[in-house]
């Protein structure tokens, strides 16, 4: 079920024309969607809104704000039960209004009601490469619940010949500084990807990454597992793995009641060739 480009008012009206219509979908998108109500509801018992189920609530070119009602979507009390992923993208190009239609509540993921949360996905498709893409995942990590990130997933997308190494390089920066200051208690897996239209050297890739100054939180905190390379129509990926205790890989595979943050910057380019470095939490001794 799609709801598009709808100016609804007041949220009251909004709400019971979105249970009705999604009390028997399984997936939501809203698109460029406003609610002109400042007053705040919560569905928790509200008769038009006992049968609302969702598991995936698709959100994408809406700037509603942290305190907007229309997050009170997530009090219906069937929701709690069923939704397990959140998208939420934006097309923009500049970051200051790409940056707004992120703008999601940091207590939403805690919310009792979001308990089977899985997945939160954003996608900054239209930032481009030579903009503030670091900027944006500072953003976004520094305004997110970090006792339930469990795995972090980022993914950079270059269209250009010569890909924006150092740009990229950047968010292992970003990375860096916000575990140094913050407590990341459950994030067991980092995973950076580099996508591009022209095919990378993964030794090269690897010494260009094994050269980051990472702080000692880091170096004690993660370890690298594996770095790939993954080109259109190869029958194989060539790797350089290196050995991770199985107690590492054991804490890896933890925590499935936690939340996934992946992070899309750039459009999905063709042909893609992905180079993917894998980080791991090192076993406490």
């Amino acid at each position: 079920m799609g709801i598009h480009d709808l100016a609804a008012d007041p949220t009251r009206g909004y709400f019971l024309y979105t249970a009705k219509l999604e009390s028997t979908e399984l997936q939501s998108w809203i698109t460029s969607v406003t609610v002109g109500d400042s007053r705040s509801y919560n569905l928790k018992s509200v008769y038009f809104a006992r049968t609302l189920r969702l598991n995936v609530l698709d959100i994408w070119n809406c700037t509603f704000g942290e305190s907007h009602p229309v997050w009170n979507l997530v009090t219906a009390p069937l929701l709690s039960d069923s939704l397990e992923h959140i998208w939420v993208l934006s097309a923009a190009d500049d970051p200051e209004r790409a940056l707004k239609q992120l703008a999601l509540p940091p207590a939403l993921l805690l919310s009792a009601y979001l308990g089977h949360l899985q997945e939160l996905r954003v996608a900054l498709w239209r930032l481009s490469c030579e903009r503030e893409r670091d900027v944006a995942l500072s953003h976004l990590l520094s305004r997110l619940p970090a006792d339930r990130i469990a795995n972090i997933e980022i993914v950079y997308r270059c269209p250009h010949r010569s890909p924006h190494l150092d740009r990229w390089k950047l968010l292992f920066s970003v990375l860096d500084d916000v575990i140094a200051t913050t407590h990341f208690s459950s994030l067991t897996t980092i995973t950076m990807a580099l996508h591009t239209l022209y095919s990378l050297d993964v030794d090269y890739t690897r010494a260009a990454v094994d050269s980051l100054p990472f702080s000692r939180i880091w170096a004690e905190t993660f370890t690298m597992s594996s770095i790939s390379l993954t080109s259109p129509g190869a029958d194989e990926t060539c790797s350089v793995n290196r050995r991770v205790s199985e107690r590492a890989e054991a804490l890896a595979e933890a925590h499935t009641e936690r939340i996934t943050l992946t992070l899309e910057l750039g459009l999905p380019l063709r042909p893609e060739h992905k180079t993917t470095v894998l980080y791991v939490r090192r076993p406490s001794l």
